[in-house]
């Protein structure tokens, strides 16, 4: 899956078949569909996957999706990020 430069962590919302990767190198998120991506389907496995701005170096992610947000650990705190690029 193309997803950003460096990518150092994961974190899976379950009930959206939603992938979000941390990319160390570009400070970024890639969103990653679970849905046409998977291990039984891989039909939207060629997409690059959108990106949403995160703090410098994100590596930890957790996300929350009763209230659709996402938190990222970087080197200057925790970036707080929509769950939707």
């Amino acid at each position: 899956i193309a997803a950003g430069s460096g990518v150092f962590n994961v974190a899976i919302d379950a009930g959206t078949d939603t992938v979000y990767a941390t990319n160390n190198d570009d400070a970024s998120v890639s969103v990653i569909n679970g849905a046409t991506c998977n291990r039984l389907v891989s039909s939207g496995c060629g997409l690059v996957a959108p990106k949403l701005a995160a703090g410098d170096y994100p590596d930890p992610i957790a996300v929350d999706p009763a209230v659709g947000t996402g938190y990222v650990g970087s080197q200057g705190g925790v970036s707080v990020i929509p769950l939707t690029p």
